[in-house]
């Protein structure tokens, strides 16, 4: 026996059951040719929320971006993958492999501050439910769930893990936290059919297979969804604890509730419009009758830089790290470029000035220290190599222009240069 547990209310449940025992029979009767076409008819009119159609749909991002808010769609069937029943049993299906995904990317894309989940679900297959959960619950950016009619069991799951679950519609229904798992009993049908079924275990595993028409199988099977139940009180708990306890929710006993009952229980923290929802994420504030009680609404608070890192020593101490390093990277570019241009001016640049250049050096320290390096080298050259050491100032005899003018104001600089290093020296 194979078995799916769901999470989603038991009409829901009822039908999902109906529909796939109708798919099978209705396969049975059917060859692969028609099978195909019938699928790929029946997904093309259900809107389907996966990696691969979103990344087509949103040029190649599965989320849309408005003023820095990322939206997310939960819609419809929640499933682990594309699947025939699912899309079939309902108008639009959504898997837990886009909302992963798509959570990630929008946590890591600088163009997004925060992220909107806008749902409308009656939950789905548990299988895959929980990871979801902890990727939106462990996200750094503030997260929102905005609940269009419905957000129920595994929708529910998803949503509160969320930082808050906003009601967009006086007549939503909310809760249905539970799990639960259908099984039609064909026994009879088959009995008729001249089918006879034989499940056999080794001895040490008579749990594997359950006799669900016994009390015992069904004994072993309630644990199994006991188990998972503890695992969805859990999750909703860990953004939830401040309005909801385990007691409660037990109280609760897998109902749904409307809007304003469910934010009375602590299921749903604001309620508002849609007009209201947007200038509540773009504010933060809405003066709204329906928010009055113990959950207030206060206006995003903002910060200036300087206030943000006056209170942030750790933030501080990386900012001047990083302007300090942007600093010196621009200023050795700039130096980089400078002494290229020098070399292409035609001046008789040497090691020593394109030293001082690259290590910031001012006029000052240079001249003194060429004046010390020209006198040493005086002091210790021999008679004979005294004619070597180049003059100050001097141009290369390629770039000399042979007039009177030129003659001057090399005359010119030479005196400027010894008035420099005369100056620096002191």
């Amino acid at each position: 026996m194979v078995k799916f547990f769901f999470a989603m209310p038991k009409q829901m449940l009822d039908k999902y059951a109906d529909t796939k025992d109708s798919i099978i029979k209705a396969r049975d009767n059917m060859n692969a040719k028609d099978i195909s076409i019938a699928k790929e008819e029946v997904l093309k009119e259900c809107q389907v929320y996966d990696v691969d159609t979103e990344l087509e749909n949103n040029n190649g991002k599965l989320y849309t971006i408005d003023n820095g808010i990322a939206t997310i769609n939960i819609s419809g069937m929640l499933v682990q993958k594309v699947d025939f029943c699912s899309a079939f049993f309902g108008e639009s299906l959504t898997t837990y492999a886009y909302i992963k995904q798509a959570s990630l990317e929008a946590d890591n894309d600088p163009l997004v501050k925060k992220v909107l989940y806008i749902a409308d679900s009656g939950g789905g297959v548990v299988s895959g439910c929980e990871e979801t959960a902890t990727v939106i619950r462990e996200m750094s950016k503030p997260t929102i769930t905005a609940v269009k009619n419905m957000s129920a069991s595994a929708c529910y799951w998803l949503a509160s893990a969320t930082d808050e679950i906003i009601s967009i519609s006086k007549t939503g229904f909310y809760g249905s936290i539970g799990v639960a798992v259908e099984i039609i009993d064909r026994s009879k049908q088959d009995e008729e059919a001249g089918i006879r079924r034989i499940v056999m275990t080794n001895d040490d595993s008579s749990d594997k297979r359950p006799d669900l028409m016994t009390d015992e199988g069904q004994e072993v099977l309630t644990k199994e969804l006991n188990d998972i139940y503890n695992v969805f009180v859990d999750s909703i708990l860990e953004k939830r604890s401040n309005v909801l306890t385990k007691d409660g929710i037990s109280a609760l006993k897998g109902k749904v509730f409307i809007s304003s009952e469910a934010k009375e229980l602590g299921l749903v923290d604001k309620i508002m419009t849609e007009k209201e929802l947007k200038t509540y994420l773009s504010t933060g504030n809405v003066n709204n009758s329906l928010n009055s009680g113990s959950i207030k609404i206060e206006k995003e608070s903002r910060m200036n830089l300087a206030d943000f890192l006056k209170e942030n020593p750790e933030a501080q101490n990386e900012y001047s790290e990083a302007i300090k390093a942007e600093t010196e990277k621009g200023i050795m570019a700039d130096r980089e470029r400078g002494a290229k241009i020098l070399k292409l001016s035609g001046l008789d640049i040497n090691e020593g000035i394109l030293n001082a250049f690259n290590n910031g050096d001012s006029v000052g320290d240079f001249a003194a220290n060429e004046l010390v390096n020209r006198n040493k080298a005086i002091k210790n050259a021999k008679p004979t190599d005294l004619g070597t050491i180049e003059p100050k100032g001097q141009l290369p005899e390629s770039s000399k222009i042979e007039n009177k003018e030129a003659s001057k104001a090399e005359s010119t600089m030479d005196s400027a240069i010894d008035k420099l290093l005369n100056k620096g020296a002191k």
